[in-house]
């Protein structure tokens, strides 16, 4: 008897064709998870965008921001910390790019850019529109 050694065509080529299957599986989805953590990362630092507009606000409230930056935030001109807080009920827009020259949001990698608007009640209720926002 012949002692036979390797693999045939037929069964190399059922293996190709396996291998190609998978491929065509696996590639789109590995597409999909670095573009779901570029959404998850794109949603986190949104999140932190809303943070630090409603501490902003909260410390206009509290007076413990300056009128110069509040004035240069909003391109507002007011002269003292009871205008700030009259001004700021109803809806107020800064640039991403104020909020990280004031460091009063963190962005390390230059990601984000665009404007945001803010709106207050008279009960300082907050709430960020960020879709003017975008995030790399």
């Amino acid at each position: 008897m012949m002692n036979k050694k390797g693999f045939t065509l037929v069964e190399i080529l059922a293996v190709v064709i396996v291998l190609a299957i998978i491929m065509i599986i696996v590639i789109p989805n590995i597409g999909n998870v670095f573009n779901n953590a570029k959404d998850k990362i794109s949603d986190l630092e949104k999140k932190n965008i809303v943070d630090a507009s409603e501490m902003i606000i909260m410390e206009i409230a509290n007076c413990e921001i300056s009128v110069s930056n509040y004035n240069y935030l909003f391109d507002k001109n007011v002269t003292k910390c009871s205008e700030m807080n009259d001004d700021i009920i109803g809806t107020v827009t800064t640039t991403i790019e104020k909020l990280k020259e004031k460091d009063l949001f963190s962005d390390p990698g230059n990601k984000c850019s665009g404007s945001i608007n803010i709106t207050t009640n008279n009960n300082f209720k907050i709430s960020v529109d960020t879709n003017n926002v975008t995030c790399k």
